[in-house]
This record gives C-alpha cells, structure tokens and sequence, in this order.
C-alpha cells in the first residue's frame, strides 16, 4: 500500500492564510490597488523588528506583480487546515 501523501505544487497566483491576511487590508480593491497599498507599507515593514512580516510582505507583493489582473480575479485562498484547527467543529 502506499501511504505517499500526493500534494498539489503552490502556483504563484494560489495565496496561503498569511497572505491573504496581508491582502484583506483592501478587501475590494483590484490586483493594483492591493499592490499600492502594500507598497505603502514597505517603509514600515523594512523598518520593523519583525523581519517575518517584512518578508510576508515582499513575497505577497512579488506574488501580486507576476500575476495578470485576469489571474488575480480567478486566485483563490489556500488554507493549510481548517479555521480553528484541525479539531474545529
């Protein structure tokens, strides 16, 4: 029997949780209104003793640049498990 789990590769238009975290702070805008609105923080984020979320930042921005509009209005959230854990009913 084989127990290898099959795993679907990430594409750079799918996000994961954190990035679309990052992205829900312009929740209704298009692919370059979200792209401004990170850039602006970038001063803070460079400056910021959470090197995590300066480089959160920068792979979400990177994601959004490579991608076209129409790609970005097809990207869907790609969650790791289920919201509250596993266990969550």
């Amino acid at each position: 029997m084989n127990t290898a789990q099959v795993t679907r590769p990430l594409h750079p238009q799918h996000f994961n949780v954190e990035e679309s975290a990052l992205l829900s702070i312009c929740p209704d805008g298009s692919r370059t209104q979200r792209i401004a609105a990170l850039k602006r923080l970038l001063p803070y984020s460079s400056t910021s003793k959470d090197p995590e979320m300066d480089r959160l930042l920068h792979k979400t921005l990177g994601k959004l640049e490579s991608m076209t509009d129409e790609t970005f209005q097809q990207a869907y959230i790609l969650y790791d498990e289920p919201i509250g854990g596993r266990n969550h009913a």
